[in-house]
């Protein structure tokens, strides 16, 4: 059983990946936190496989939540769940101790394997979050090539990508097939009994995602 924190100062967001997640047999999400501190207490209380993180937490945000859990609770993975894209923030996150970040505008399929691959202790990042690290890197490294070299923790980061990117391309489809495809994905938005809402349009995440479902999701504003 993979037991996991959940970390949003939204109710009605908890809600959704409560629902989303325990949908899993093998999944349980054994707390709930509204803010980064209350986050932290709860992780060192229940000590859960996966705390799942947004960064815009209050009293505590999530980048120095996770920088605590990490330090506090090593065998706890943390994974950034959160509407921001930005590369310094991801830097940031990164440089505290996450092994995974998936955005909110993310299909379903990606927070569920994201859990997945955390609980293993392996990386987990959206296509999208990879891109603008590597992106980065790629520049960083034509500077080191005229005497600016990385930082060991800047290998260690694209060591994590490179992880995370391998762990999506090397899993079996048909762990993640559909019982039933007929069916729509297990979304957020379920029913509307929460903030998510699908619309059309490639999955982002597709490396490892299947394609029959051609779907997306975001959460209002």
């Amino acid at each position: 059983m993979v037991r996991i924190l959940l970390a949003d100062d939204h109710a009605v967001v908890r809600r959704g990946l409560r629902a989303l997640l325990e949908a899993r047999q093998d999944f349980e999400v054994c707390a709930e936190a509204s803010n980064g501190r209350e986050a932290v207490e709860l992780a060192l209380q229940h000590r859960p496989d996966v705390a799942v993180l947004d960064i815009s937490l209050p009293i505590v945000n999530g980048i120095e939540a996770t920088r605590q859990i990490r330090k506090e609770a090593p065998g706890t993975e943390v994974m950034i769940f959160t509407l921001h894209d930005r590369e310094s923030e991801i830097r940031d996150v990164l440089h505290a101790g996450a092994r995974g970040y998936v955005l909110k505008s993310e299909a379903d399929e990606q927070i569920v394997r994201a859990v997945e691959a955390l609980a293993r202790h392996h990386a987990y990042f959206s296509d999208h979050v990879s891109e603008t690290l590597l992106e980065n890197f790629v520049e960083q490294a034509g500077a080191a090539s005229n005497g600016v070299a990385l930082t060991a923790r800047e290998r260690e980061v694209v060591q994590l990508i490179a992880e995370g990117n391998s762990n999506k391309k090397t899993r079996a489809p048909a762990q993640h097939q559909r019982q039933d495809r007929g069916n729509p994905p297990l979304g957020l938005d379920a029913q509307a009994r929460h903030p998510f809402h699908r619309r059309a349009g490639p999955l982002r995440g597709a490396a490892s995602v299947d394609p029959a479902v051609n779907s997306e999701w975001r959460i209002s504003e």
